[in-house]
């Protein structure tokens, strides 16, 4: 359909908010709390009972540490709290994606890559919790070059990108096919579920060495975020005048915003 309009490829950007934070991400913050709370990083993981109120006493302790990591780092992210439902995740044979949005999801990426960090960090680690530091890691790695780089990339930011981008495809790949092979209650069973995206995060990522463009600036975090805005604004104006009234509220917010600059 894009061809038939006359819109070269070339046209075509890469939307990160859509790709990465409500994509790919979804699937490794999901799994990776899922692999931690089974191997027991905030409590027990309970040996009796069924899999799905096993997991959601974890996930409380999980959330628990999730909101103080939060306060401490003073960082403001709506997150619902952890559950087996949100993280898709009622038995050991569904694919974790933890339900989120886009800015939640990116702190989340950051508090859960601390956390397995850490449990790799311990003594007795294995290769598998070291696999999952480094998954974790390079893909937290990747949005904080987007975050603290410049509208063009430095060779060396381009660089630092593209190789963390490969890092978290190839030990994700790796996960993945580690996942299927796990039975019964072995830990990292049914996880890393493979996407579309992680395709084109692939091509994202060479495009991006290429060109150093910082793909920050074409991903639609701040166009949703305007949408929410906006939506909040109509919804408290009377149908009558609703047109006017969201549009003279949204002008006074915008001049306020203005005047703190």
């Amino acid at each position: 359909m894009v061809f038939n309009l006359g819109i070269s490829i070339d046209r075509v950007l890469h939307d990160c908010l859509h790709s990465q934070l409500l994509g790919t991400g979804k699937s490794a913050n999901g799994s990776a709390i899922v692999y931690l709370a089974e191997a027991g990083f905030w409590c027990a993981f309970p040996d009796h009972g069924l899999y799905q109120d096993a997991l959601a006493i974890v996930l409380r302790a999980a959330h628990q540490h999730f909101l103080r990591w939060k306060k401490e780092n003073k960082l403001v992210a709506s997150q619902p709290r952890f559950t087996p439902a949100r993280l898709s995740r009622i038995t050991r044979m569904q694919y974790p994606s933890l339900s989120c949005k886009g800015h939640p999801s990116k702190v989340v990426t950051f508090w859960i890559t601390e956390c397995c960090v850490l449990h790799a960090g311990r003594q007795g680690a294995t290769q598998l919790d070291q696999m999952v530091a480094t998954c974790m890691h390079s893909y937290a790695a990747s949005l904080k070059c987007m975050g603290s780089a410049d509208l063009i990339l430095t060779e060396e930011e381009a660089t630092h990108y593209y190789k963390s981008v490969m890092v978290h495809l190839q030990t994700f790949g790796a996960l993945h096919k580690s996942s299927r092979g796990a039975q019964g209650k072995q830990l990292n069973r049914t996880m890393w579920m493979l996407l579309t995206k992680h395709h084109h995060y692939y091509h994202h990522a060479k495009m991006t060495l290429k060109e150093r463009i910082n793909p920050a600036v074409t991903q639609l975090l701040s166009a949703e975020d305007w949408v929410g805005r906006v939506g909040r604004i109509a919804r408290a104006t009377h149908k009558s005048n609703l047109s006017l009234r969201t549009l003279e509220r949204y002008l006074a917010t915008l001049y306020i915003e203005l005047l703190k600059i």
